[in-house]
């Protein structure tokens, strides 16, 4: 399934619309209904012309979101500390990465790794690169844990000087979090931007949601953004 628009806001409405009307019913394995689809393409094509300097202002009628609230979660995108030590952050994974290495003495040696400063490097080496992947899954420790990352990697390309941005989310609540995902997903591809020598402006931003769901507690919030937008 694919929509596009120029907005996060309006392909957000146009993503919330189609699993109301197109998704099957389903218990999660936490015992929660949800609503869902499989495979869903969004694609926000940045337009010039619609350009909004920060979409965390650009919100929907009726969205439980806020800008303040936004704008706290855009920074959670950058930040490579946990600092309410949540099981995780996307920041943390994608900017405090810990690799934990296997040695013959069974001990493992952490390392940090600052996965978007390591895409910067590639893309100013090499503008063409298609190499320009940060992931956030760490088989040393989501393998033994519940909680584990719903945004699985991000990927960069340069066309014609300008940013695409590709990402997959292997799980995505899309009335509780995709806007606020976005939000973030933009905010970190608009700091890789200002930090390649050649790249001018943002692209595309794709994304795949591989199972898109919406809980069926949320069917009727979710119904009124539709009935608002």
């Amino acid at each position: 399934m694919y929509i596009n628009g120029t907005t996060i806001k309006d392909v957000w409405v146009k993503a919330i619309n189609m699993i109301l009307k197109t998704g099957e019913t389903n218990i999660d394995e936490r015992g929660s209904e949800v609503l869902e689809i499989n495979n869903l393409f969004a694609n926000i094509d940045l337009d010039d012309n619609v350009f909004i300097e920060n979409p965390c202002y650009d919100i929907p009628k009726g969205s439980h979101w806020k800008p303040d609230k936004l704008k706290v979660y855009q920074e959670q995108f950058l930040n490579p500390d946990n600092e309410k030590n949540f099981v995780y952050t996307y920041g943390q994974r994608l900017r405090g990465y810990e690799l934990a290495i296997p040695l013959k003495n069974k001990f493992y040696k952490a390392k940090k790794i600052d996965q978007i400063q390591e895409v910067i490097n590639k893309l100013n080496n090499n503008i063409n690169t298609r190499r320009a992947v940060a992931v956030t899954f760490n088989p040393y420790l989501d393998n033994e844990n519940d909680e584990i990352p719903c945004l699985m990697m991000v990927k960069f390309e340069v066309k014609n000087n300008k940013l695409k941005t590709f990402a997959v989310w292997r799980s995505h609540d899309i009335y509780g979090a995709w806007f606020a995902n976005l939000i973030g997903l933009w905010k970190l591809a608009d700091y890789v931007k200002d930090n390649v020598k050649k790249c001018i402006g943002l692209d595309d931003i794709t994304v795949l949601s591989m199972n898109a769901h919406i809980y069926k507690n949320d069917v009727m919030d979710a119904q009124k953004i539709i009935d608002s937008n």
